[in-house]
């Protein structure tokens, strides 16, 4: 079996990605009105106006790596009473931004956003940055960022235009494959090109796919069911097993 070694993500740059879906989300909150920020999101109990909360609040913990005072950060969700977690601190963001102004709120998260893209791009890919998971690849942990923005983007149902999609979804199941590797899971993965063939579960044709090592058996999966996967977003009604769900969400 083949997995992708540490520098198969070198031709990638995770700062253009980060600045990419950053300015994709950007451009969709502000053409929104007051109905579209009710609306519900793909992510689970969350409105539009929550994953907007939920964005700007998790920069506390950005800002935590970027200043090195990961203690500073968890006496502060200590004094706030936010819970266990990092599900415990979203929730908590969400909750103490639902009540103001979204227009505070909106700036809030490009203002701090952007100065979390900057410092990390100045710090380079191979700095290291304190995460809660101990010491970590600046780099990594950039095209992290960039998941969750494109994940979180697709959740709100921000565009991609036809002409960016092929390269999105290849960057991001790259990085699944990546990240499954790194994590030394169960599930292992690797890109392969299908010459037509179609993923059992899905019956579009993306001319490759990902083929998917796990529980002594292999199966190949188009590269939008293996992104989907890799974050947790696959459909209730989607016929993958939950057993391979789990083993295959990486990045959520």
């Amino acid at each position: 079996m083949t997995t992708e070694p540490k520098d198969s993500l070198g031709d990638l740059d995770p700062f253009d990605l980060f600045d990419a879906e950053a300015a994709r989300l950007d451009r969709y909150f502000s053409g929104l009105d007051e109905e579209g920020w009710r609306r519900p999101s793909r992510a689970e109990g969350w409105s539009v106006r929550d994953v907007l909360g939920h964005l700007a609040g998790e920069e506390l913990y950005n800002h935590a790596c970027l200043d090195d005072d990961i203690d500073g950060f968890t006496a502060m969700l200590r004094r706030e009473g936010a819970g266990e977690g990092f599900d415990g601190f979203n929730a908590w963001c969400v909750e103490r931004r639902r009540h103001l102004p979204v227009a505070e709120v909106l700036r809030e998260w490009r203002r701090e956003n952007g100065d979390t893209r900057e410092r990390m791009r100045a710090l380079g890919r191979d700095a290291s940055l304190p995460t809660f998971a101990g010491p970590y690849p600046v780099g990594s942990q950039t095209f992290h960022y960039a998941s969750e923005y494109a994940t979180h983007a697709d959740d709100v149902g921000a565009p991609v235009a036809p002409d960016e999609a092929v390269a999105r979804t290849r960057w991001r199941a790259r990085l699944g494959v990546f990240v499954l590797a790194e994590q030394d899971a169960e599930a292992r993965a690797e890109l392969v090109g299908t010459g037509g063939a179609k993923d059992t579960e899905d019956t579009g044709d993306t001319g490759n796919a990902v083929r998917v090592h796990v529980y002594g058996t292999s199966r190949e999966l188009s590269l939008p069911v293996f992104v989907e996967a890799t974050v947790g977003r696959l459909p209730q009604d989607h016929p993958m097993d939950a057993r391979l769900r789990d083993a295959l969400r990486c990045l959520a």
